[in-house]
């Protein structure tokens, strides 16, 4: 399911109401890991982050660095991901 941008604030602040990440999945059809990642960016980088249109575009050359973070710096997907903001942490 394709999140809105409303829904995105509501899980948000649901989550920070206290709600399940188990819960919000069930409620809103989104992957737990998935809803993690964004709740991780907003808290990161702000609301503004998931408000980003959906055609960002990578260049070789970014997607590169990152690549090469993970491989041959030793860090994790997740944090590279946090640090660039892809629209999913499974992009790397």
């Amino acid at each position: 399911m394709k999140l809105t941008y409303e829904d995105k604030v509501q899980i948000y602040e649901l989550r920070k109401q206290g709600e399940s990440f188990k819960r919000l999945s069930n409620q809103f059809g989104v992957n737990v890991s998935c809803l993690k990642y964004m709740v991780k960016l907003i808290d990161r980088y702000g609301i503004n982050i998931i408000k980003k249109g959906k055609n960002r575009y990578y260049s070789p050359k970014l997607k590169q660095e990152m690549i090469d973070k993970v491989l041959l710096e030793g860090r994790s997907q997740k944090s590279v991901s946090l640090d660039y903001c892809p629209p999913s942490g499974g992009m790397l």
